[in-house]
């Protein structure tokens, strides 16, 4: 069975600063996260996320550009639709020594959570 996987992030990869309630940085936690969907799936959620668009009166590329209860509607309609959720969710504060054996290269910490993931 063939699928359609999307992949999004939320929060910066960077780890050799990270914000705290003191000093600015990237964010504390990296969210990697992936929607899985069967192609036969494609043209029900083609038919849920039209539905949105027009219940919303706008068409949208990303959910900045929804408002905080407009993302709630979407998500709660996208249940609709046949998909498989997985995330992982790092909180940079535990990497301990293995930002150090990377030498806390943003790149290298992305694609350790793109194998987790």
């Amino acid at each position: 069975m063939s699928c359609f996987i999307y992949i999004d992030e939320s929060g910066e990869s960077g780890i050799a600063k990270i914000r705290d309630g003191k000093q600015g940085g990237s964010s504390p936690y990296f969210v990697l996260a992936a929607a899985v969907m069967p192609r036969a799936v494609a043209i029900d959620a083609r038919r849920v996320l039209d539905s949105v668009n027009s219940d919303l009166g706008k068409k949208w590329r990303h959910a900045t550009d929804l408002s905080h209860s407009q993302t709630v509607y979407w998500s709660r309609r996208s249940v609709e639709v046949n998909l498989r959720y997985f995330a992982v969710v790092s909180n940079k504060a535990t990497l301990g020594a293995y930002s150090n054996r990377i030498q806390k290269d943003p790149q290298k910490f992305y694609n350790k959570c793109a194998v987790y993931l």
